[in-house]
């Protein structure tokens, strides 16, 4: 995912900034949800400030132990015991706020045993900033959650079909921001009718589950699980019209990016990344109350790693094509449309392909009556390394995931699904089906 891929970098970025040091501990004031919304949905983005991530963080600890769960208190702990120094300042601060909080709440055994647990965490040493050794991505292990790391995400689309050949599309993200902040993104489109239905939504630490050893996770009432080595299922409502209820079984080994499974990020460190790009689907889908079989095909990536964006946004092309290959596109640029790093990754058949280039063309445009950000729905690509070009169209201009809500810090972005055609260098045409996600442009430009 990528995927959204970097959408929890606006609350990233301010552990590392001004970080070292602990400086005054924040008023235990509650944040000001409008304010750091505002700030979240600017264009270009920008970082929260360092005391708003604190605020938010410990808030969000705060108004769990008033409900009587210390789940984001433990999960605070065991991050702050571990943090390295660049994040230390934040850790202490985060902690001073809750001790402040407590104190000023309640005076009871157990809220004083709070205090000692978090004065002991902060007398924990801070450890030295070192370079992690690179380990290759070990599939027993790694389809779990990753505690340790900054940001995390796995990510589902696919494409479906009722036995009457109508087609839906859907996607699914979880976000994990160290150390409680979590949240989901789920839509589904309705090429038939033009509809497209979407929800964003945050959750408490005691709302979430996680596994290590498997791809278990569960944000609410949006749960998947792995079922199998490389098999999974998706139990996800979606605003209250659809829920699907599928299970993915992989047909081709995993795509690990790059050939090592690491991707250089624009900013912060590098991330892991591995994708799966055809899953078979069966299962049902509810539509309006209306319960249907369906199957389809989908495609599953999961990333983590030490890494934020604040500058940056991209292009993410999935392919799926009827010939049996895939592609993963991945481009960063600036809000502006200037060009950063590129990466191709494919599966031809069941041999993967790696490379840095492809050229965008961008040849439609859709304004959002909704947000006013400018979106492509229509472009052209070029892989020079394989000589191909994709014409790809998306099958609704509408089908982005805007935040609507004062407290959805997360910024609003572009996922859809859209229709293939792949001319080889011979000229042959090859349909597919892909999903494509993007930030807006502040300006209109045809080709890079």
């Amino acid at each position: 995912m990528p995927r959204f891929r970097l959408t929890a970098a606006v609350i990233l970025l301010s552990l590392v900034v001004g970080a070292c040091a602990p400086g005054p501990a924040p008023s235990p004031s509650r944040p000001t949800v409008q304010s750091l919304a505002a700030m979240a949905d600017q264009s270009p983005p920008v970082s929260l400030t360092r005391q708003q991530y604190i605020e938010l963080t410990a808030e969000t600890i705060r108004e769990e132990l008033a409900q009587g769960s210390e789940t984001g208190l433990q999960a605070y702990l065991d991050w702050g015991r571990s943090q390295p120094e660049p994040y230390a300042g934040a850790r202490n601060a985060v902690g001073q706020m809750l001790i402040q909080a407590l104190r000023a709440q309640r005076t009871d055994g157990r809220s004083q045993q709070q205090i000692q647990s978090i004065e002991a965490m902060l007398r924990t040493p801070v450890k030295a900033v070192a370079p992690e050794g690179y380990k290759p991505i070990n599939f027993a292990l790694d389809q779990g959650v990753h505690k340790s790391k900054l940001a995390e995400w796995w990510y589902y689309t696919g494409h479906l079909n009722t036995p009457d050949g109508t087609p839906y599309g859907y996607e699914i993200c979880y976000f994990r921001v160290a150390p409680v902040i979590y949240f989901a993104h789920v839509a589904v489109t309705d090429e038939k009718n033009q509809r497209f239905t979407y929800e964003r939504n945050f959750y408490k630490p005691n709302a979430v589950e996680f596994a290590t050893e498997r791809a278990k996770v569960k944000y609410g009432p949006v749960a998947s699980d792995q079922t199998g080595p490389f098999a999974y299922s998706l139990d996800v409502p979606v605003g209250g019209k659809y829920h699907l209820l599928l299970n993915l079984e992989a047909e081709k080994a995993p795509l690990i990016i790059n050939g090592d499974g690491l991707i250089d990020m624009p900013e912060g460190q590098d991330s892991y990344y591995y994708s799966l790009t055809r899953l078979k689907i069966k299962g049902t889908l509810v539509a309006d109350g209306r319960t249907q079989p369906v199957t389809g095909q989908g495609w599953m990536d999961h990333q983590w790693g030490h890494f934020y964006a604040l500058r940056i946004g991209w292009d993410w092309f999935s392919f799926q094509m009827e010939d049996g290959s895939e592609y993963n596109l991945f481009g960063f640029r600036k809000r502006n449309g200037e060009k950063l790093e590129r990466y191709v990754n494919a599966m031809l058949g069941a041999q993967p392909l790696h490379g840095r280039d492809f050229r965008i063309e961008r040849l439609k445009w859709w304004r959002s009556p909704k947000t006013g950000r400018n979106y492509v729905t229509q472009w052209r690509v070029t892989v020079p390394q394989t000589q191909e070009v994709f014409e790809v169209e998306a099958v609704q201009p509408d089908q982005e995931v805007a935040s609507t809500k004062l407290y959805d810090i997360a910024p609003t972005y572009w996922e859809g699904r859209c229709r293939i055609v792949k001319v080889r260098p011979d000229g042959s045409r090859v349909q597919g089906l892909g999903y494509i996600e993007h930030f807006d442009y502040t300006r209109q430009i045809t080709a890079d």
